[in-house]
Parts: structure tokens; sequence; C-alpha cells
């Protein structure tokens, strides 16, 4: 996996090395808003299709791939999904993939790359928020392909997950000539090193009943994932979820995602149907607001980044209500902290550190292994639009039927991290690893102690809109 937020870690210091200060008269100059503005208009466009040769194909998924700004490239297939989720609305495609051919010029056999990014293929997601990439190259298959690329005899199930998603309803690819060699590639090459990562994924559509639920993905997907990874019988967990857009929550919804981050489908936990989703129900309800946090930056820290915090801060999303008028069926109140990147910058996609700790009486001296730590890279943020809308059976009405919604269509990503003896050792790994200074805190108090207000409420704030105050706040004077 490579690591671009670690200091030094690349050759290129260009974009990996942290943003120092400049002192006055060094460095480049430094442009105006109408130059940046000009610029970014500039790169609206589809420009990365500029790093590929004419003749090379390129098979876009898009919820705008059929806008005629693609009519001029020949080499390039495009396709709208078209998923339904109910009352005339269609999904959206928020799944952020390249898979790329390449030949090896010495041996003359090809690889596939694969690549799971937190970042839409433009521009300005790009320069103007930190993204987290995992990238594997797999080699061809030493031995004649199968017939079928689902045949494969490597397949794991990351790739066999992989070329289901792609035939899945959700990405609709019509099954014309044009569109196979993009699903045939999993015919040609060897998947075996992909055994340790699991994919994630959500399904854009409407889903009724326990396989039909289990089918879409969401919530479901990820606690398969983590099972997958096989994580130690009992103990402790914690989430830290970083993200650049968060939206309302209920602390019913986080409680779902923290049970499918400790691998517990919905509906098991839903139903308090075994003893870890009992044990953790009861656990959540002891420490509701540490077990899992999003991390968003503050107010002060988007001020405090200059120049990093202004450009960072239009691809910042905090939507509903803002900080001070959060209404407590919001669990954001509880549950969202503070961050600041390692990098400087102030947005970072999304990424969910998950840790793993034993409890007090199952710990031991001569175990290297006991505290554990995974990392989720891809499109999912903490919200419903991502995970899903869940309609469950409880313990009250277990004869219920389980549906669910996804408005959008998600992919992602969850890998072993590191593991340790001891958790000095493993908090040491974590804290190099991760692109967040740790730990994280709480917001400040005052108006630039909350998270960081979209660019829109910002310059409203400007203008002299009274701000509201927030329960049990001191009346403040706003500037």
């Amino acid at each position: 996996m490579q690591v671009p937020w670690t200091p030094h870690r690349f050759a290129s210091t260009r974009e990996n090395k942290p943003r120092g200060k400049k002192g006055k008269g060094k460095g480049k100059a430094v442009k105006n808003d109408e130059q940046e503005e000009e610029e970014d208009k500039k790169e609206q466009k589809p420009t990365f299709t500029r790093h590929y040769a004419d003749k090379i194909p390129l098979l876009l998924l898009h919820d705008e791939a059929d806008t005629s700004d693609w009519q001029e490239w020949t080499n390039v297939v495009t396709h709208r999904p078209q998923s339904d989720v109910g009352e005339g609305k269609k999904g959206g495609m928020e799944a952020n993939l390249v898979v790329m051919v390449r030949r090896n010029p010495p041996s003359q056999r090809h690889s596939l790359r694969i690549a799971i990014h937190t970042s839409k293929m433009d521009a300005n997601t790009w320069k103007k928020t930190e993204n987290s990439l995992w990238v594997q190259d797999f080699p061809q298959l030493a031995s004649a392909p199968p017939a079928s690329p689902a045949l494969n005899p490597t397949h794991t199930p990351f790739s066999s997950g992989l070329l289901e998603f792609l035939l899945s309803d959700a990405t609709g690819l019509p099954k014309t000539a044009s569109y196979k060699p993009y699903t045939d590639l999993f015919r040609l090459f060897d998947f075996s090193s992909s055994k340790d990562v699991r994919l994630v994924t959500s399904l854009a559509g409407s889903y009724e009943g326990s396989d039909a639920v289990e089918q879409g993905g969401g919530l479901t997907s990820l606690a398969r994932a983590i099972e997958g990874l096989q994580p130690r019988d009992k103990g402790k967990w914690k989430v830290e979820y970083l993200t650049h857009t968060t939206e309302k929550i209920s602390l019913s919804v986080v409680e779902q995602l923290f049970a499918a981050f400790c691998g517990i489908p919905p509906t098991e936990h839903s139903l308090s149907s075994s003893s870890r989703s009992k044990a953790l129900a009861t656990s959540f309800a002891a420490s509701k607001s540490d077990k899992l946090v999003v991390l968003f930056p503050s107010e002060s820290n988007v001020e405090a980044a200059g120049k990093e915090g202004k450009i960072g801060r239009e691809e910042l999303r905090w939507e509903g209500e803002e900080w001070d008028e959060l209404r407590k069926k919001d669990a954001r109140g509880e549950v969202c902290r503070d961050v600041e990147l390692k990098s400087g910058r102030v947005g970072h996609h999304t990424v969910a550190l998950v840790i793993h700790q034993p409890l007090e009486k199952d710990k031991t001296d001569d175990d290297e292994e006991q505290y554990e730590a995974f990392l989720y890279v891809g499109s999912h943020t903490p919200t419903p639009s991502a995970w899903g809308l869940y309609t469950l059976p409880t313990g009250l009405n277990p004869s219920l039927t389980p549906s669910l919604t996804l408005p959008q269509t998600h992919l992602g990503l969850l890998l072993r991290l590191c593991t340790a003896g001891t958790w000095s050792s493993l908090k040491s790994q974590i804290d190099e690893l991760v692109p967040w200074k740790r730990p994280v805190r709480k917001y400040g108090a005052g108006r630039d102690g909350g998270p960081a207000r979209n660019v829109e409420r910002k310059e409203r704030r400007k203008a002299g809109r009274p701000r509201k105050k927030r329960v049990g706040e001191e009346e403040e004077e706003d500037e």
C-alpha cells in the first residue's frame, strides 16, 4: 500500500512533502483569486484523458458519462449507470476505481494494475483535497486462461467481489462487445496475492428480504469484510473515521455503523441475536460518544491553515444544521472530533481506522499479534447515503421483513494495517501510518471552535447573518 501522507516516503517532494511556511520573497508568486478561479474553470473538463494515448481504450462509468465533452475522444467508451432507488430516483455513482493493463518491456508479459482511491477523476478533487490510494499489480496467468472470468482458479474474495461489482445492476454495464474486454480482463491475470484484502461495496438500489439486503451490500458488506480478515474473537473496538463531508446522522445509525465495523451485520445487531451483539449494545450505551468518532476539521484549523485552508474549504461539506444549531436527533454533536492533517492541508477524503484491543483478562506476554488495526480506504462517507437506509426486524417485531435503500453506489477496501504485542507498539505504528495527528480532540469553545463552515455559509456570516446560540452556550457577539 502506498502512503503519500508519510513525510519523505517518496522521491517526489512536490505534493508529498509537508507544507512548510514560506518566508517573504521566497518560492513562487502566489496567484490571486481571479487567476485560480480561471484555472479551475479550465480544469472542469475531463483533463485526465490527456494521460492516455489516442488508441488506448478507456471505459468511463460516471453520472455524466453521456456528456458531449467526451465526443472528441474516439478511444473512450462511456456508460451512465441507471440503477433505480425507488420513487423515480436514480442512484448516484460515487465509486472510484481504476483498472489498467500494463506491459513489462523486458518480458513482454502484461500485468493488471487495480487502484481504489478516495477521489473522483477530476482535477479539483486531487488539487484541493488530500487523498488515499490503494494500488496492487497482478501478473499475467502462467497457465492457459479459463473460458470465463468467473472460472479463474486464482480468484480471491477481493477479485471475485470486484468482478461481481462490475457486473452488478448498480453499474449496469451493457452485455455488448464494446464493454466485454473490461470484464474479460479477470480471465487473464493471477489474483492470488490479494487474499489479505477485502472489498466493501454499496450497490445503489432498493432491496427487500434477507437475501436481497445482503446482496445490496452497505453495512452487511462491511461486516463481512471485517469477518473475512479474521480478527480475534473478543476485544474492545474503536473507530476513527476521517471525512471531508458529513450529514445528519442519528445515534442509532452510528451504533449500526459501529457494529458493522466490529463484524456484526445489521440484522444480527437489531435482533440482538448473538452474545456479541448483546455485549456490543451494552458497551455502546456505556460510552457511545467514544466508540466511533467522526473526524472533521474545525473552523479554527481551517483559518490557521491560511491559503491551504482557503483551498481546502471548497471541498468540505457540513450538510444540514450548523454546529451551534444541532438538535438532539443529530448525533454529530456527540461523535464529531477536530482533526489536524500531517500534510498541513485541511481536507481529506474518506479513511477509517479500526482498532481492536484484547480485554484486560485476555492479555498475555507472549502474543505478538493480540493488538490489531485495520484500515478502510474508499468512497464511503459516514452517512446513510453511503451505507444505506435500513428497516430491520427487532426483538419486539422479529417477523418484520428487512429492507434496504442505497441512494448511492460506493466502493472501498479493507485491509489489516498492523499488529503488535503491546498497545504502545501498536499505537506507535498507527501514529506513523495514518494521515492525521493523534490523539484527536473535541472541538474548542466559541464560534471558531466548531467544525469548518461551508464556503457559502462562511460568506453569509461575513454578510452579517445573525448567529443562533447553541443550548448551554454563553452569549457571544458575532464578528
